[in-house]
């Protein structure tokens, strides 16, 4: 008698679950969750994502290592500093020597254009930058 009458209980309670399961209030609960997972799973996409194109500082001395094994002369004491002082005085150089800072001038223009594509081509070598940057401030008549 007394199983009958605990399967009698546990039978009301499924029933009392199963009529609220059906509610909008826990339909509300189902979706909270739903977006809360999706909006979990988006966070953590774009936490991967930027750590795949986040540039590490190692990747520039090793492209001098590279270039410097091309030229089959190592002068490490422009690897050491073109990699510690390179930047700075590239993002200087692209600043002050772009082409579009003499658009009234053609001929400075040109200039300014030849030597733009020298500095960006020797972005992570100090001793050509500091030639270029002599020979900006030369034919350009800039100040750096």
């Amino acid at each position: 008698m007394e199983s009958t009458d605990s399967l009698k209980v546990i039978s009301d309670s499924l029933n009392v679950v199963a009529q609220q399961a059906g509610t909008p209030e826990s339909n509300r609960w189902i979706w909270l969750v739903i977006v809360s997972v999706f909006v979990i799973l988006l966070l953590i996409i774009i936490v991967l994502v930027h750590r795949r194109t986040k540039t590490k500082p190692v990747d520039n001395l090793d492209m001098l290592k590279q270039q410097a094994k091309e030229q089959g002369n190592v002068d490490f004491s422009n690897v050491i500093n073109s990699a510690f002082n390179s930047k700075q005085l590239y993002d200087k150089l692209k600043v002050k020597c772009h082409p579009d800072r003499f658009p009234l001038n053609p001929e400075k223009n040109a200039i300014a254009n030849d030597i733009f594509q020298r500095i960006k081509k020797n972005e992570y070598n100090v001793e050509e930058l500091e030639k270029l940057k002599d020979e900006a401030i030369e034919r350009l008549g800039i100040s750096i």
